[in-house]
């Protein structure tokens, strides 16, 4: 899940909005991903062990059969994989450089950030392995100085594209269904505003009896609530509810209406008996396998269950997003330039052999596996996203569902690279907790509770900017301030499409 959700910004360090195609080749194609692509050689008669890490779930079978593939068309090379935990991660990562058993390739993870792990020297430069046309494959500003280049040297790229809202309402059909919860040609009438939301979560309760519920989540391991304010808040938010504001570079928790008319509706959700009662009790795990059950019947989350389900053989439900209140969504998600996913580790035993496994996964026919074959997300590589070339109707429903939603928005990082060097410390209490304690009834003044979060951010923003320039960055607060952006048009970004190798 959180390998690609790291490039899903709201833009200038905000809350994230949460964070991932043509016909593709059987499982027996052996045509190279990234070998010939990114500038190795490793069927030159490579020999070696590959050590990588990641924290991939669901994206496992993708990664096994790169793995395989991979191997087969450099059969002296052989890819060592250890899947962690994905909330261990940043100790492994500190453990590993303090100990120098870091992998040859591994996902970034998210803390430390690429410009810190960049910095502390754990990382090395991929210009050496990449070939213009290997770059020039890739999307315009993939790449991207203080995202993941700096001194013009890149650290990373990403596999998923930047067109995935990353968050939908995810509809079970049946669940609809047996609650008479459908249109005209007995389909499951999926909800666009947040009224047929309440409607269908009313119709299904009482149908359920206390057995099935309208609406469902688990919070224990993290937080989920977040992800509900995205879906719901991005339509008719600028911020989506809890991001900064980059037209005046300020948090506005408090002011944002649109906000606060969730809170008080996903309240009276539970006050009425819609949700599941244990949502503050189980983890996501455990909420996605309910929902397949049957336990409610709509929940949130992102592309990444839909192979997780199909493995599961739950294959009767339908994804929406950007719900509105009245049915005329007037934002978008906004995506920013740049992304990351795998780097080399600088201490790689060999950095070319780590360099050709990594430019493999990263290259066009893995990227085409990795959206149409494996239905993990879309791919960075456009052509490899066409709904007609989807075979599994699910995977099909969410490339549909994802055509329109996204523009380029404003990026503080694309603006002034120095920014990267701006590193907030978490807000506490963050909003999780204050949306936790909405949600139990432990706050209960809705609009004083947002006031403080904003007060908060704004506060940890200002201390930050402070801190980076002490240290020599050269930034301000000015650098988040895109007053002339038209949040209903692309924003137009003035640096290069491409990097110098």
């Amino acid at each position: 899940m959180s390998g690609r959700l790291n490039r899903r910004l709201f833009i200038g360090g905000g809350v994230a909005s949460l964070a991932t195609l043509a016909a593709c080749r059987g499982p027996a194609d052996t045509g190279s991903g990234g070998a010939g692509s990114g500038g190795g050689g490793g069927g030159d008669g490579a020999k070696g062990t590959i050590s990588y890490w990641d924290f991939w779930q669901s994206q496992t079978p993708w990664v096994e059969n790169e793995i395989k593939l991979f191997q087969q068309k450099n059969p002296g090379l052989t890819v060592d994989r250890t899947q962690q935990q994905t909330g261990a991660y940043t100790n492994l990562l500190t453990l590993g450089a303090k100990s120098g058993n870091l992998p040859d390739v591994r996902l970034l993870g998210n803390d430390p950030t690429i410009n810190v792990q960049v910095s502390n020297g754990w990382l090395a430069p991929l210009n050496d392995y990449l070939t213009d046309d290997f770059v020039k494959g890739l999307p315009p500003y993939t790449f991207v100085e203080g995202n993941n280049m700096f001194d013009g040297k890149i650290y990373s790229m990403p596999i998923s594209g930047n067109t995935d809202p990353g968050l939908f309402l995810f509809v079970n059909n049946k669940v609809f269904k047996d609650a008479g919860v459908v249109d005209d040609q007995g389909n499951a009438k999926v909800p666009k505003t947040w009224d047929e939301v309440t409607d269908a979560a009313a119709k299904i309760t009482a149908a359920g009896k206390g057995k099935v519920h309208g609406l469902g989540f688990g919070n224990s391991a993290f937080d989920l609530l977040s992800w509900w304010v995205s879906v719901f808040c991005q339509a008719d938010s600028v911020t989506h509810g809890l991001a900064m504001d980059m037209r005046t570079g300020k948090y506005t928790m408090g002011s944002d209406q649109v906000l606060a008319d969730f809170c008080n509706l996903m309240r009276q959700w539970k006050q009425k008996g819609y949700i599941f009662p244990s949502a503050m009790s189980i983890d996501d795990e455990t909420a996605r396998v309910q929902f397949a059950r049957g336990a409610f019947g709509m929940t949130v989350g992102g592309a990444w269950n839909i192979p997780g389900w199909k493995t599961d053989g739950f294959t009767d439900y339908t994804m929406t997003t950007r719900l509105s209140q009245a049915g005329s969504p007037k934002y978008f998600y906004y995506s920013a330039p740049g992304g990351t996913t795998l780097v080399l580790n600088s201490k790689a035993s060999n950095k070319k052999n780590g360099a050709e496994w990594l430019t493999w996964l990263n290259g066009p026919e893995a990227g085409k596996r990795w959206s149409l074959e494996y239905n993990n997300a879309i791919s960075i590589y456009p052509e490899a996203n066409d709904p007609a070339g989807a075979k599994d109707p699910n995977f099909k429903n969410y490339l549909e569902v994802i055509q329109g939603q996204t523009l380029p928005g404003p990026s503080a990082g694309v603006r002034n690279p120095d920014t990267a060097n701006v590193q907030p410390a978490p807000v506490t209490p963050a909003a999780g907790d204050v949306l936790a304690g909405i949600y139990t009834g432990q706050l209960k003044d809705i609009g004083k509770a947002f006031s403080e979060l904003e007060k908060r951010s704004n506060l940890t923003q200002t201390k930050a900017i402070a801190a980076a320039k002490k240290k020599g960055a050269k930034v301000s607060q000015d650098d988040y301030v895109f007053s002339d952006w038209d949040p209903t048009k692309p924003y137009k970004y003035d640096i290069p499409e491409y990097p110098t190798l």
